[in-house]
């Protein structure tokens, strides 16, 4: 049973009769928690989860639609000092992956050579 117990005080004054502790019932109170927590818990509205909407600028007209694959160069780091380079395709011809060796003088030849590749196919560098 919940109860709260209060303490006796000592005065210094003339001596009294002992005074029985003051017992307040709160088993009635507890009760009524619970209660009121199970009521709102049932009878209030919860909201359903809704997906935020996201605002996109709308493109322009005069924006290129995006670089092709066929222009593009991709470089990937390996193990051993080794550089892995792929060029995109635009059809499904696949892929041809070449590797070199992590040195500065290689990969500026590698990418130098792909800038004059794509040159001579579109007739400009980007």
């Amino acid at each position: 049973m919940a109860e709260m117990n209060t303490q006796e005080r000592s005065s210094k004054g003339p001596r009294r009769a002992p005074k029985s502790s003051t017992r307040v019932d709160l088993t009635a109170m507890v009760d009524l928690g619970f209660l009121l927590i199970t009521f709102f818990m049932l009878a209030s509205a919860f909201q359903k989860p809704k997906a935020m909407e996201v605002n996109k600028p709308v493109p322009a007209v005069d924006e290129p639609a995006g670089i092709k694959e066929s222009k593009t160069l991709t470089l990937v780091a390996g193990k051993g000092d080794k550089v892995y380079c792929y060029t995109g395709a635009d059809d499904e011809t696949g892929l041809k992956v070449d590797s070199l060796t992590f040195s500065r003088q290689e990969l500026r030849q590698r990418i130098i050579q792909r800038q004059q590749e794509v040159k001579a196919q579109w007739g400009h560098p980007g």
